[in-house]
């Protein structure tokens, strides 16, 4: 499920998947830009169920750690406590925007003046942590033995 829709239980979107998963319609479901309270609620719905329920996500996931605050609100990102919620309950987490939207690759070019101030790119990735953050993978890079 791309999107979470807040307004419908979230025991009846279980149910419909599952009917689709019982139809072989689907194998396994996961979401995206759902928030670890909804997810957690639907974990739980499910155990309540006995029903499988999902079994990964896709949400905002990256090494340049957006600046969520200028982020679309209807996305859903991983963080560190949804980290350790993915692990405790077993659920695998398909990272999206891994690269920070080549922001990573466009510092490393010394291209990043090329891309409007404007874009989502420069919104949601350009700020002092990540360039400190990509500082400090410039130097493990030059270590012997890092490929």
């Amino acid at each position: 499920l791309h999107r979470d829709s807040p307004g419908y239980p979230v025991e009846d979107i279980l149910q419909s998947l599952e009917a689709f998963r019982k139809a072989g319609k689907i194998k396994h479901a996961g979401f995206s830009n759902w928030t670890q309270s909804r997810a957690e609620e639907a974990r739980l719905a499910a155990e309540r169920l006995g029903i499988q329920g999902f079994v990964a996500s896709q949400n905002m996931w990256s090494l340049g750690k957006p600046d969520i605050s200028q982020a679309d609100p209807m996305w859903g990102f991983i963080d560190e406590s949804f980290v350790r919620w993915h692990i405790a309950h077993g659920l695998s987490a398909f990272a999206c925007l891994t690269q920070a939207n080549r922001y990573l690759r466009r510092l490393e070019q010394n291209t990043l003046d090329k891309v409007p101030a404007d874009a989502r790119v420069r919104i949601l990735f350009d700020h002092q942590e990540i360039r400190d953050r990509f500082q400090r993978i410039r130097r493990l890079q030059q270590k012997p033995g890092f490929p």
